[in-house]
């Protein structure tokens, strides 16, 4: 009788694990989400241990309109100089210089219009090696073209930008300034961007 309940123990036993495995390990069971990782929200941002990396970030954050990840490029004490052009013509938006709070407000103005979508070409050509320009610092020159994708008409603009990069002491680097050049005269550039949306 005792050994009967024993093998009847070790049955149930059994039995509750295989349906206990079946229920975990069945590919056609559904699931509750994952809490802890609802998905990938954003732009696909790389680590900023790369004058590279950086510059990869700047066009997927844009892109991507991901507020956060786009100041992230930029260093606290950065500072941008517009076209000579453009500096004449929205003298009011850069008499005074372009700093970090000037572009945090155009980043805010601009990226989180839901109305478009941006696309840059562009093509990041190193220009000075750290190595001949200063150890933890580096200068790209980034040729680009950014389409304006609204509803009615594409708006584009086209120069290039001198983009100087700098690492910190946690191997992180970040653009401390930017130089903007129009392609051409009659070019809309980066900078008439920025001052169109601040």
């Amino acid at each position: 009788m005792k050994i009967g309940f024993q093998i009847a123990g070790i049955i149930a036993a059994l039995c509750a694990g295989v349906v206990f495995l079946y229920s975990c390990n069945n590919p056609f069971s559904t699931r509750e989400p994952d809490p802890r990782n609802p998905g990938s929200t954003g732009a696909a941002i790389k680590p900023p241990n790369s004058p590279e990396n950086v510059i990869d970030n700047l066009k997927a954050s844009f892109e991507g309109l991901s507020i956060q990840d786009y100041l992230d490029v930029f260093n606290e004490d950065f500072q941008f100089n517009p076209d000579s052009e453009d500096s004449l013509e929205y003298e009011q938006d850069f008499v005074y210089g372009w700093n970090y709070e000037n572009e945090m407000e155009f980043a805010q103005n601009f990226l989180q219009r839901n109305n478009f979508k941006p696309d840059i070409e562009g093509s990041p050509v190193e220009i000075f090696a750290s190595y001949s320009y200063k150890p933890g610092q580096d200068m790209y020159q980034y040729n680009y073209k950014i389409f304006i994708n609204l509803s009615e008409k594409t708006e584009t603009y086209e120069g290039y930008s001198w983009l100087f990069l700098r690492e910190d002491t946690e191997g992180k680097w970040s653009v401390y300034r930017w130089v903007d050049f129009r392609l051409r005269k009659s070019s809309l550039s980066w900078g008439v961007l920025r001052a169109q949306h601040i």
